[in-house]
Formats: structure tokens, C-alpha cells, sequence
């Protein structure tokens, strides 16, 4: 029964450390998603603009939070 539990134990903390590394992986590319939005924001952009940045922001941040939801 020992070496069963350890067995499991094992499998058990291998398939978490992979779903964070993947988790990580995931947040990882959604910041970097993020700092490029950033960098193509102009403070004088009009509008229209402004709109077009917003949107795609909330793409990013809206797709890691349905991540997050089903995960």
C-alpha cells in the first residue's frame, strides 16, 4: 500500500508541476501580448484610435481570464 500511495503521490505532484509550467507558459505569452499593445499605445491617438487599442487589450486579458475560468 506504501508504494502504491508513493506512486500516486508522485503522478499527482508531476501532472500539477506540468499544468503550472503550462499555466506559466500561458500567462507568459498574454504579458507579452500585453507590453506590445502597450508599446503601439499613442496618448494622442483620437477616437477611433483609442478604440482599436482598448479592443485589443481586452482581447488579451479577456482570453487569459476564459483560461483561467476552465482551468
Amino acid at each position: 500500500v506504501g508504494v502504491v500511495g508513493a506512486a500516486v503521490a508522485g503522478l499527482t505532484a508531476w501532472f500539477q508541476a506540468h499544468r503550472l509550467d503550462t499555466e506559466a507558459t500561458a500567462y507568459s505569452v498574454t504579458a507579452r501580448e500585453i507590453r506590445h499593445i502597450l508599446s503601439l499605445v499613442d496618448t494622442e491617438a483620437g477616437p477611433d484610435e483609442w478604440a482599436r487599442f482598448v479592443g485589443q487589450a481586452e482581447t488579451a486579458i479577456s482570453r487569459e481570464h476564459t483560461m483561467w475560468g476552465a482551468g
